[in-house]
């Protein structure tokens, strides 16, 4: 089957940097499940989300994802983060009270409530608080990255440099030589889980909010 929708590379896209391809349906299984597989380590490497897609705090569709924040981790009284960024939309937020005995869900109103920021900052504007709570913070919004932003080129192609190592490492080890110590003697190539090129841009670049 296809890739997932949230993978950060494409078959075509992979398959065009190999050689010597058997062009099998087996082949391309085997690289589409690479391509999954990597997209899971890049977002385990950033503790993050990469690819744009919306969350919800309830009824979430195909595609989406079901999140709920806290007050109790807020910024300030009247500003929270959201932990996937970078942000491009805020639709809903409902703010539950600490205890639903003594006042009513603040349910705000888009567009006149609050501001967002692409870092992944809400502040609450005209005089609204952000309560004090668990799981109390309803926030329906979108964040990740689109193939239009301008840091997506290099995650897409640290994702096909990854998925074509770990293909070579499965099928042709011998094309990850790097070094040959003297002639008839041992072999060494990198194996580690990421390539040392794509650590440095996942550490450097992906697991930081600031870099949009």
């Amino acid at each position: 089957m296809p890739p997932g929708m949230f993978a950060l590379t494409t078959l075509a896209r992979v398959k065009a940097g190999l050689v010597n391809l058997d062009n099998t349906p087996e082949e391309d299984l085997e690289l589409e499940r690479l391509i999954d597989s990597v997209t899971s380590l890049f977002e385990a490497a950033t503790g993050r989300r990469l690819k744009s897609r919306t969350y919800r705090p309830s009824g979430a569709g195909p595609g989406e994802e079901l999140l709920v924040l806290s007050g109790s981790r807020r910024l300030s009284p009247c500003a929270f983060h959201v932990p996937e960024w970078p942000l491009t939309d805020v639709s809903a937020i409902t703010i539950l009270p600490a205890s639903l005995d003594l006042a009513q869900a603040l349910v705000l109103v888009a567009g006149e409530d609050w501001t967002f920021t692409a870092r992944g900052t809400i502040t609450l504007i005209d005089g609204d608080l952000v309560e004090w709570g668990e799981n109390n913070l309803q926030v329906t919004f979108t964040a990740g990255y689109l193939a239009t932003h301008a840091l997506w080129p290099s995650l897409e192609q640290a994702c096909a440099d990854q998925v074509r190592y770990q293909f070579k490492k499965l099928t042709n080890p011998q094309d990850l030589v790097t070094s040959l110590s003297d002639p008839g003697g041992s072999v060494t190539y990198f194996q580690g889980p990421l390539l040392p090129q794509v650590r440095m841009l996942l550490e450097n670049t992906f697991r930081r909010r600031d870099l949009l």
